[in-house]
């Protein structure tokens, strides 16, 4: 195993400039198309910050999706071989996408289902980013800190986790924040993403629809699970366990090497993994498209 792409997150689209790199590429527009079809004109014209500060969690997912499926199937194009695909957070719709498992018009179904199904919920909760000071790193003292108020930090780099949070957690959270100097930003999104208070959420979707994933024509890797996925079965039971369960993105990096891994593609248009991989010292070099 030598080649894996890596599908960043929700933040993907926060930038304008974005727009002007990826937007006008057939094989984004393509997509766009689709979604200006389903109704979401609205939110593809506004300016890329507006559109993050929002906070629909449906229209960003989507477009986000739509740029990485598009840039990669351009890829595959002009010749990339892909031994694996690997999603952070929401990023894991698009590994989804391009493995084969299911279509892109599906892939937008189950968000839109995913949102109306959380949205009608109460407690929905907060997503918390949390940036430590240079001296400071995630270590097994200040994870067990976070585990014994009752969350489950996804660990995205040796000084950034985010973690959902409902009230009481988020206070206490706050709170051991400006204890020790760390800086903390509170997505637009009412969700407590990457933890247990969506499971509910989520078991609602599995009721009411079927996913029915077929087998990827590229091998997946879970950033939840931390293992492989080849199978069909395998990849239903991994695809809708990032909304409820941590990311071990850290963790994931170190198992991609240990798999072999030695060249590390992140499919724009964010470069948040990049700047993260800085803070793991792991070594890797990620280039970006």
């Amino acid at each position: 195993m030598n080649v894996a792409c890596l599908f960043p997150g929700l933040n993907a689209i926060s930038r304008e400039r974005d727009r002007a790199r990826y937007f006008h590429l057939p094989e984004v527009a393509c997509h766009l198309d689709l979604l200006r079809q389903r109704g979401y004109g609205r939110w593809l014209d506004l300016p890329a910050r507006a559109l993050y500060e929002d906070g629909d969690f449906a229209a960003l997912a989507t477009i986000t999706m739509a740029i990485q499926t598009g840039v990669f199937e351009r890829l595959r194009q002009q010749g990339l071989q892909a031994d694996i695909l690997v999603g952070c957070s929401l990023g894991d719709v698009s590994r989804t996408v391009c493995s084969g498992a299911i279509d892109f018009e599906q892939a937008v179904e189950v968000t839109e289902s995913f949102r109306t199904l959380v949205e009608a919920g109460a407690d929905q909760g907060s997503t918390r980013s949390v940036r430590l000071p240079a001296r400071q790193s995630v270590d097994d003292q200040l994870l067990q800190q976070l585990v014994d108020i009752g969350l489950q930090p996804s660990v995205l780099s040796n000084r950034h986790f985010i973690v959902g949070c409902d009230e009481r957690s988020a206070q206490q959270l706050d709170q051991l924040a400006r204890a020790s100097g760390w800086t903390v930003t509170v997505s637009p999104f009412p969700y407590a993403l990457h933890s247990r208070h969506l499971k509910a959420g989520v078991d609602e979707l599995s009721r009411h629809y079927d996913l029915n994933l077929r087998t990827p024509s590229i091998p997946v890797f879970s950033a939840v699970q931390l293992k492989v996925l080849h199978s069909a079965e395998a990849l239903n039971d991994d695809a809708l366990r990032c909304f409820y369960q941590p990311v071990q993105w850290v963790n994931s990096l170190r198992a991609l090497l240990g798999l072999g891994v030695s060249r590390f593609i992140n499919i724009g248009p964010c470069m948040s993994l990049p700047l993260l991989l800085r803070e793991t010292r792991l070594g890797i070099k990620m280039e970006s498209v």
